[in-house]
């Protein structure tokens, strides 16, 4: 990889090229402790909103070898291309979206 003088050395990850067709889906998930008050954080923060706050979900999603119920809460907002997502884990129990598994 190359650089130009005074740049950041080139990256594999942003020298890629746009996806072809009619549909590109850019998206950035975080996990967050409240989905409202995370919200609220990215539009003060950076001014994208608004957030579309679903309802709490509950899924059933496979946790290592255990089949679990989940209970999710989702907010979603798009930053030009690229949808944020907001996600809160409301149920008791391990936090599957942040153990890394």
């Amino acid at each position: 990889m190359t650089a130009d003088a005074g740049t950041s050395p080139a990256h594999q990850l942003f020298e890629q090229p746009r996806p072809d067709g009619d549909f590109r889906f850019f998206q950035l998930g975080h996990v967050v402790d409240d989905v409202l008050a995370g919200a609220s954080r990215w539009a003060s923060a950076f001014g994208i909103g608004p957030f579309h706050v679903l309802p709490v979900l509950e899924q059933q999603a496979t946790y290592g070898d255990e089949m679990r119920s989940l209970q999710i809460q989702v907010a979603v907002a798009q930053a030009g291309p690229v949808q944020i997502e907001l996600i809160q884990q409301h149920c008791a129990g391990t936090a599957s979206t942040r153990s890394g598994s």
